[in-house]
């Protein structure tokens, strides 16, 4: 299985968003990087719409997409890269910008509501998970896009009094909504206590 043969596995499975870049060309303020970083190349993987959701194993943990995300960017290392990777994200002692990070690499614009949108997935997508790898590979950025909210004219999503309805009236490509369950989920995850050492 080749490079692509391999982000088209990942996106079949839900992890539909794969975009990398040089360490060196990324802004200082995204996460402060060694030296020997400094010479990889950062790769940022995602969820887009309901695919991953509706594909992910049985639930066995208190954190089952962050679990699965973990053993997808492993099977990408060993059966692609056939290398090791440095996973940075998710990482309880690690934090990384990911939103900057995302409109760095063309995926996302910070919305009014202050988390970003996405142009091909409106407010239904996350960040899932960002490695470092050694191995030369094509870098993948998108072109600059308008930014979505500019031509909405409602804005409905300011009138919500609650975040969660403010992202179910936001009409950006809202075939990609998640479904109750979904939502529900990564709801709790939002203010699931963080881990203490």
């Amino acid at each position: 299985m080749n490079f692509n043969q391999g982000i088209q596995q990942l996106s079949n499975l839900g992890l539909n968003i794969f975009l990398s870049a040089n360490i060196s060309d990324l802004p200082e303020s995204i996460f402060i990087f060694t030296e020997e970083q400094k010479k990889k190349t950062l790769c940022l993987i995602g969820h887009g719409g309901k695919t991953l959701w509706e594909n992910l194993p049985e639930v066995k943990s208190s954190n089952p997409i962050d679990d699965f995300s973990i053993s997808q960017m492993n099977w990408f290392a060993e059966n692609i890269l056939k290398s090791k990777i440095d996973i940075l994200f998710p990482d309880d002692e690690q934090i990384i910008k990911l939103q900057q990070l995302g409109r760095f690499l063309g995926l996302s614009h910070q919305s009014p509501l202050g988390f970003d949108i996405s142009n091909e997935f409106g407010l239904w997508f996350a960040f899932r998970g960002v490695f470092l790898t050694d191995k030369k590979i094509p870098l993948i950025k998108l072109a600059p896009q308008k930014f979505p909210c500019e031509s909405c004219t409602e804005k409905l999503c300011l009138a919500a009094s609650e975040i969660s309805d403010a992202r179910l009236k936001c009409p950006v490509k809202n075939e990609h909504q998640y479904g109750l369950e979904q939502r529900n989920y990564h709801q709790s995850v939002l203010y699931m206590p963080k881990k203490t050492s």
